[in-house]
């Protein structure tokens, strides 16, 4: 009996270094982590505290800083002031990391669009370097590289999320009173379930995820709230998934890229409407379309208290492509079955109480959007 309890003292000793002689490597670790990581993004990185304590296997992240990248606005990519993670052991001998619990508090994303059409959060292109002189140049018929293929990601999941963010859009491609358009969405997520590894054909096995909050443009609020599940996530390149939300009172400012500058459509945003279906990276077209809700419409000299413009969405997740004349068509059907306005307004080529210069100004508008 004594000599168990001996030898189960020195298995708790040795375990017990050994856990101590890892902290220290991960200690090391992670104190070489936000430099290294901005050394390979090429984007400055800070944070007041990055810990992972073996011992309660749990971790956190205090003040941490992204900024943009070279050629865009001085104001961070990205901030969180606090992140806390609980990390599940017994998963790790099977190769797998699974958390407990997830806690972010305060993270801001700003997202902005120069002028040229960049984005601060997609990387770019780098061009390639001249040769040095007396050297010749790589051969113009030299076959173009190919893409690496899409790596899997780790086995992870999560088992409770709990966030508050708050994301900023900043576009100077579409600027009002010489000032970028801005938007912001402030948002509060929970989720569960979610992971990169399990059965994607089996609905049971996803994952749900919510969203809460409003939308902020032009001194306005519009409430906003979207849920749906996701499946196992095994290529972030191409999730499946079922989503549906609203937003409510929109900005009109924010509906103009939908309707296109030229499109002779004036009216209120009532109501916007989304359900995506993906399948691996590919929206189902025939499940996935935004609703736009308007009143007091105006179209030519036809006039509606409410129409609906139901623009169907297909594409990739990575590059979506919105079917907008085809809504734009539905929208003119509405209008030709309304009673036409005063036809003393002076509009000239009406057919049916219709101002076809105006529909056609609108058609070239968002065929060039679509491109």
């Amino acid at each position: 009996m004594k000599k168990a309890a001996v030898i189960a003292a020195v298995l708790v000793v040795l375990a017990a270094g050994g856990l101590w002689t890892l902290q220290r490597v991960v200690d090391r670790r992670l104190a070489r982590a936000l430099p290294e990581a901005s050394l390979r993004s090429g984007l400055p990185m800070t944070a007041r505290g990055l810990d992972l304590n073996l011992w309660k296997g749990d971790g956190s992240v205090r003040d941490l800083v992204i900024g943009n990248p070279p050629g865009f606005p001085s104001q961070s990519l990205f901030t969180l002031t606090e992140g806390h993670i609980s990390l599940k052991y017994l998963p790790l001998l099977r190769g797998r990391v699974r958390f407990g619990d997830v806690t972010v508090k305060e993270a801001n994303l700003t997202l902005v669009r120069l002028a040229d059409g960049r984005l601060n959060v997609k990387r770019q292109a780098v061009k390639p370097v001249p040769a040095p002189a007396g050297r010749p140049a790589p051969s113009p018929e030299a076959p173009p590289v190919e893409p690496s293929p899409a790596r899997a990601l780790p086995e992870m999941a999560l088992e409770q999320l709990l966030a508050t963010m708050t994301l900023t859009y900043l576009d100077y491609s579409a600027p009002a009173d010489g000032k970028p358009f801005e938007a912001l969405f402030h948002l509060n997520l929970t989720g569960s379930g979610l992971a990169t590894y399990g059965d994607a054909a089996d609905e049971a096995a996803w994952g749900a995820l919510k969203a809460e909050g409003y939308v902020e443009s032009g001194g306005k609020r519009a409430p906003v709230q979207m849920s749906g599940r996701l499946a196992p996530l095994a290529q972030p390149s191409a999730p499946t998934f079922r989503m549906t939300g609203s937003i409510e009172k929109l900005d009109p400012a924010m509906i103009r890229p939908l309707l296109g500058k030229n499109s002779g459509i004036k009216g209120e945003a009532e109501r916007l409407d989304l359900a995506l279906v993906a399948d691996k990276g590919r929206f189902d077209e025939s499940q996935s379309r935004i609703v736009l809700t308007l009143k007091n419409v105006k179209l030519g000299d036809r006039v509606l208290e409410t129409a609906t413009l139901r623009i169907p969405v297909h594409g990739t997740v990575e590059k979506p492509k919105l079917r907008l004349e085809q809504a734009l068509f539905d929208l003119i059907a509405q209008a030709m079955a309304a009673p036409a306005g005063d036809k003393s307004s002076g509009h000239k080529k009406k057919k049916n109480g219709l101002n076809l210069d105006a529909i056609s100004k609108g058609l070239e508008g968002l065929l060039k959007a679509k491109q």
